[in-house]
């Protein structure tokens, strides 16, 4: 029993069919059966692997396959006779046509054969070897690594983007912040600046009585004993200075007492002239 494998460097895929497929390769120049075949570029494969096998290799082979896996298939003993004289039937050439695999050998297709009964090979590695000799194939299952690998990227940059666009939401919402913070403080102390303002006219126009006051009866007389300090220059200014106001303090008491008795008499005066009327 003979089964190929068929792997194209162009089509960047391999395929692992019967050599029932290998017969659409073909395509005939007329309907004559004796006519000119020529080998279809759409299907021509690169490489070939043909894998052999005895019939009964295989029917053993079958037999030691598990029960479930066996189960609700044609791996019954019935199954892979009438399978086998099938294959024969379809691909093996009893009728003096030539075989796929030297149809492919006459158009320069490189073919690997593979004995699966030759315990001592190395099935998998001499496979690989015959596949990559002229670079490294993707197979299918590369391709869907290729496509998780490149889903794994597009989410991780999707997640990325998404924690950029998030620290600057957060970078945006503080300098907000911290701007209205600002604004806030300034505010504040336009408040502060504007209320200090007005405490400090209240007190001008409060203080305005006791200046005028200071202004009519200290100042005057505490520059002029000022100036008599300035002129005499005493041992000590400050003896000297409570001095020269004790006795300006004791003139303004007589002459507060020398008004005060002008005015009383003068109310005298007018009571008594108003008792006479």
């Amino acid at each position: 029993c003979v089964s190929f494998f068929f792997f194209s460097s162009r089509r960047r895929h391999t395929r692992f069919l019967p050599v029932s497929w290998a017969r659409r390769c073909v395509q005939e120049t007329d309907d004559d059966e004796n006519a000119e075949k020529i080998l279809n570029d759409a299907f021509k494969p690169d490489s070939v692997i043909v894998f052999k096998a005895g019939d009964e290799f295989l029917k053993e082979r079958v037999k030691h396959l598990p029960q479930e896996q066996v189960e609700g298939t044609h791996y019954t003993e019935e199954g892979m006779h009438r399978r086998l004289a099938a294959y024969k039937a379809a691909n093996q050439a009893v009728d003096a046509k030539p075989a796929v695999q030297d149809l492919f050998k006459e158009y320069s297709v490189q073919i690997l054969d593979v004995v699966c009964e030759n315990k001592d090979l190395n099935i998998l590695d001499a496979i690989k070897v015959f596949i990559e000799r002229t670079g490294k194939f993707q197979t299918f299952k590369s391709k869907l690594q290729e496509m998780e690998e490149q889903k794994r990227k597009k989410v991780a940059e999707e997640m990325s983007k998404t924690q950029h666009e998030n620290q600057d939401k957060t970078r945006r919402d503080d300098e907000e912040e911290a701007e209205a913070r600002r604004l806030q403080e300034e505010e504040y102390k336009m408040k502060m600046a504007a209320l200090k303002e007005k405490e400090r006219e209240i007190l001008d126009i409060r203080s305005q009585p006791l200046r005028q006051y200071l202004a009519d009866n200290v100042v005057p007389v505490l520059t002029q004993g000022l100036i008599e300090v300035c002129r005499e220059m005493p041992d000590d200014p400050i003896d000297y200075l409570a001095e020269f106001l004790f006795k300006q303090a004791e003139s303004f008491t007589q002459q507060f007492q020398s008004r005060a008795s002008r005015q009383h008499h003068s109310d005298q005066t007018g009571n008594e002239d108003e008792e006479a009327d």
